[in-house]
């Protein structure tokens, strides 16, 4: 079995969290779509998307993804929240 750098260089980068978003559409009718999400596991946004995929044909034979959408989880950051106190009268 031979194994090239890239395989290797594959081997090593750790597993990240990626949300992956999809329209699906009903392959029997263009005005039915579907939004799907799902957080994966992966190495990389590619690999990420492909597992997705793979879900989406095994979970939703009856569509097909019009597009994808994979972004990793270091990438989304939460707003700003800003703390406030009321006074209250009991």
């Amino acid at each position: 079995m031979q194994v090239n750098a890239q395989q290797i260089e594959k081997q090593k980068t750790t597993l990240q969290i990626y949300f992956v978003s999809a329209v699906l559409q009903l392959k029997t009718d263009a005005n039915i779509i579907k939004p799907v999400h799902s957080i994966q596991n992966a190495r990389s946004d590619e690999e990420a998307e492909k597992s997705f995929i793979a879900l989406i044909n095994r979970d939703f034979p009856d569509y097909a993804v019009l597009t994808t959408l994979t972004s990793p989880a270091s990438a989304i950051k939460a707003p700003a929240c800003e703390r406030q106190s009321f006074a209250v009268n009991i």
